[in-house]
């Protein structure tokens, strides 16, 4: 499995920090800011690594009673999208969270990724809504 958890304020996190920017960010004109790094000391973080080298990254944050996950800030370097490692890391992530005992992930989607998700078995929850600037949508999966 090349999917592996990274520690919060390691120099993996700080890896995950640029991905998540140039992916995320970028090319919406924004910047990673503290508002979306709040609390990451007590997220889980996840890694896929080719090579010893980082190129993909989620946040996982947990409800309080630890039966809910939310996933957070899903990305893939660019040079490797198109490869189905968003795919792989995640079912590594949902086999990691269920063996801890959670029952469901819930995120926010872009729009343009509802189809990904729902290939996985995610389902839409609610309206599309905008969230820095474009279209989201909830979605939900039992695991």
């Amino acid at each position: 499995m090349n999917t592996k958890q990274i520690k919060y304020n390691s120099s993996d996190y700080t890896s995950s920090l640029k991905i998540r920017s140039d992916v995320l960010r970028v090319p919406l004109d924004k910047v990673l800011t503290p508002l979306d790094t709040a609390d990451e000391e007590r997220q889980l973080h996840f890694g896929y690594f080719k090579d010893f080298h980082l190129i993909a990254c989620v946040i996982i944050k947990p409800d309080e009673k630890g039966i809910n996950a939310q996933l957070r800030q899903m990305a893939v370097d660019t040079n490797f999208q198109g490869q189905g490692i968003g795919k792989r890391m995640l079912m590594d992530v949902e086999v990691y969270l269920k063996l801890a005992g959670y029952k469901s992930v819930q995120l926010s989607a872009r729009k343009t990724a509802q189809v990904f998700y729902e290939k996985r078995r995610y389902y839409a929850v609610g309206e599309i809504y905008f969230e820095q600037g474009i279209e989201h949508i909830k979605m939900q999966k039992l695991i």
